[in-house]
């Protein structure tokens, strides 16, 4: 590629797609990644580093329950 190029994600949580992005990079110098959220997780991001004393997602295995049961959330849409 020719000039730099711009990557404009939402967070990336996935090790994998870290990955690609960093080889994306390693090969086109010049380039950024840039990360914007139109919905901001940095609350959680650090009720989790105070709680549990890692900085991240949570990440749910509903695959894994037997019975999900919601009081409002979408766990199915746009809940995280």
């Amino acid at each position: 590629m020719s000039g730099s190029v711009v990557l404009l994600t939402s967070t990336i949580t996935s090790p994998s797609t870290k990955q690609i992005i960093a080889q994306f990079l390693a090969k086109n110098p010049g380039s950024k990644h840039v990360v914007y959220d139109a919905v901001s997780y940095s609350g959680m991001l650090l009720a989790n580093q105070a709680t549990y004393g890692v900085r991240a997602i949570p990440s749910y295995r509903f695959d894994n329950a037997k019975a999900i049961v919601s009081l409002g959330a979408d766990f199915l849409g746009t809940w995280l």
